[in-house]
């Protein structure tokens, strides 16, 4: 069976005419983002900006340092993750002493 030359040809730009349809329908859909997509990086770029030796200052951004951090993470953090949810109580009695 021989295949006529004016049938490949129309089969070439039928698949061609698919191709550009379905490449159309790709490149045409929005992406799914929020209002605010992007602010976060343009926050960190601009704190960085503001203060470019950041890395030398041993306090976390929150204002806590090290060491109180430390404990808060292994009093309650750590202690949260681990304990069964009916046996959590109030834990504020164990982290006094933080002045």
């Amino acid at each position: 069976m021989a295949v006529d030359r004016k049938d490949l040809i129309n089969f070439l730009i039928f698949l061609g005419f698919m191709f550009l349809i379905v490449l159309g329908q790709g490149c045409s859909r929005k992406m799914n983002l929020s209002g605010n997509f992007g602010n976060s990086y343009e926050s960190m770029f601009a704190a960085q900006v503001i203060n470019p030796e950041a890395p030398e200052n041993k306090v976390s951004p929150d204002g806590y340092p090290g060491n109180m951090a430390d404990k808060i993470y292994d009093k309650i953090y750590e202690k949260s993750m681990t304990e069964p949810r009916e046996k959590k109580e109030d834990i504020s009695g164990e982290l006094g002493g933080f002045d």
